[in-house]
């Protein structure tokens, strides 16, 4: 199934907005100065295929390893269910 370009940017775009939701939740809730000053953390969306769907602007280099984090997740957890999230530190 073919989705047009003005769909798929309307979804990354808001699936990006959703990261960066994240991100802020994040820093209106941490009591980690080296989060609030330094902003050193990364979010991102990983799909179910454990692919990098959508990352927020912050400390983008560990973003590299988050897909390897999620197989590990998928591996201890192999049945996932409908509306199942899986948060990672």
């Amino acid at each position: 199934m073919m989705t047009d370009p003005v769909t798929v940017a309307v979804l990354q775009n808001r699936l990006n907005a959703i990261a960066e939701e994240m991100g802020e939740a994040m820093l209106r809730t941490a009591y980690s100065q080296i989060l609030n000053s330094s902003r050193d953390f990364s979010i991102a969306l990983i799909d179910s295929r454990c692919r990098l769907v959508a990352q927020a602007d912050h400390i983008p280099v560990h973003v590299g390893a988050m897909p390897w984090a999620a197989r590990a997740v998928a591996e201890r957890f192999p049945a996932p269910k409908p509306g199942d999230v899986y948060l990672l530190n």
